[in-house]
């Protein structure tokens, strides 16, 4: 996996187009890009000579978090890879777990991530900086999260939420699928597996299983499925393309079944919909832990173990007739939307604001100039500790020296008496 990255890097600076682009005369105001092991592409803000702005499409990580001082808060905020609730305290193993994970990372980052970056860098651009001071001059982050979806938590003031700024105001739906919801008395379920994972791919066992409980209900369902469907039951509508976000906005919308990524859970967060997930790989799992934590969904998890006829039917009623879900959803849709202004303008002014102040340097915290022994303290606690050392050992020679000298002159006291 790393070595893709690396790959996919190379060649986007030694693309020809990228070649072209740069022996123009283009001028840029800003260089906008997502911080996911890409460090060396940082270089096109040196290179333009203007500030380079960082998107995070998982809200705040420890990919994004080091690049502009923001606080790793590993004793409450659980590692990407670290399977524990994001909605109460981690246990004292959860915490141990997570600050091995922090310390691995860290390693990995600063003595293989960074340098084989630095060295794809170098071989496109021999005069270029080094990677690790690009790595820390970006002017600001963009997160595509929400505290009223992540866990609250510090941020630096050049971190700044936008989650949910991809998604449009609804449009009108296609007629057939207008059609289809209108008439959907008892109301529908929305079932996507997204991109990654194609309806198609799903395995014939688990196929069974999904169309024998959803033909069971109700509920009408909308299936995003690529292809033909032999013994679809009559309730499913299928079609290999869907407009998503405008399916969720109908009201006859009861449920949405995903694969749980961060873009779909919210999409169904800003529309008050309740989730089933059935997560796959990478944040998904993460997603769906939290949505369930925070009581608007469930989750099936898709293993032969657990993806059960029972587990995948029991989770639907309980969604489906359970209140408490789709209240919990709307509640959540009115923290998501209870802002001072839309995501997407939110992150056009402070864009706009970063180039007006070329660059807002007055923003960055001292913290990415220190070494990790320096915030965190280390060295003054150490020297501390030393000092403190030192005078007692200073205080012990003092008193044993004062003692023995008092002790030696009543034993003197106490011969001259005796003579």
């Amino acid at each position: 996996m790393l070595k893709k990255f690396v790959r996919t890097v190379n060649d986007t600076l030694n693309d020809k187009n990228v070649d072209k682009l740069l022996k123009s005369d283009q001028k840029f105001d800003a260089v906008i890009m997502e911080q996911f092991s890409n460090d060396a592409l940082k270089v096109f803000a040196y290179l333009y000579e203007c500030p380079l702005i960082l998107l995070s499409s998982v809200g705040p990580n420890n990919f994004v978090n080091p690049t502009v001082g923001n606080p790793e808060a590993i004793s409450y905020i659980p590692n990407m890879m670290v399977k524990a609730s994001r909605n109460k305290p981690m246990t004292f193993f959860e915490r141990t777990k997570n600050v091995l994970f922090h310390i691995i990372f860290v390693q990995l980052k600063h003595y293989l991530f960074l340098p084989q970056q630095n060295e794809v860098l170098h071989e496109r651009f021999p005069d270029a900086p080094e990677v690790t001071d690009l790595y820390l001059n970006a002017s600001l982050v963009l997160l595509n999260s929400h505290s009223s979806m992540y866990p609250a938590q510090a941020l630096v003031p050049n971190m700044v939420e936008i989650g949910g700024y991809f998604i449009d105001p609804p449009k009108k739906l296609p007629k057939d699928l207008q059609e289809f919801l209108d008439n959907a008395k008892d109301g529908a379920i929305y079932f996507s597996m997204g991109s990654n994972l194609k309806s198609k791919d799903i395995t014939e066992e688990r196929k069974k299983i999904i169309l024998k409980v959803l033909g069971k209900l109700k509920q009408k369902v909308i299936w995003k499925f690529e292809q033909e469907l032999p013994g679809k039951p009559d309730n499913i509508l299928i079609k290999s393309w869907l407009p998503q976000q405008d399916i969720l906005a109908h009201p006859n919308i009861k449920l949405f079944i995903t694969h749980g990524g961060l873009l779909s859970t919210t999409e169904t967060v800003y529309h008050g919909v309740p989730i089933l997930a059935i997560p796959i790989f990478a944040d998904q799992p993460m997603n769906a832990e939290r949505a369930q934590a925070a009581g608007y969904g469930l989750t099936v998890p898709y293993t032969d173990e657990e993806f059960t006829e029972e587990n995948f039917s029991h989770a639907l009623e309980e969604l489906l007739h359970n209140p408490k879900y789709r209240e919990t959803a709307q509640r959540v849709s009115k923290l998501f939307h209870d802002r001072p202004m839309k995501p997407m303008d939110t992150a056009v002014y402070w864009v706009d604001y970063v180039i007006r102040n070329k660059g807002a340097r007055h923003l960055r915290v001292g913290s990415i100039h220190q070494t990790w022994y320096q915030y965190y303290m280390v060295d003054v606690i150490l020297f501390l500790l030393f000092s403190v050392l030192i005078f007692v050992k200073i205080v012990k020679f003092v008193v044993v020296k004062v003692f023995k000298t008092v002790r030696s002159k009543v034993i003197g006291q106490n011969k001259i008496k005796t003579q």
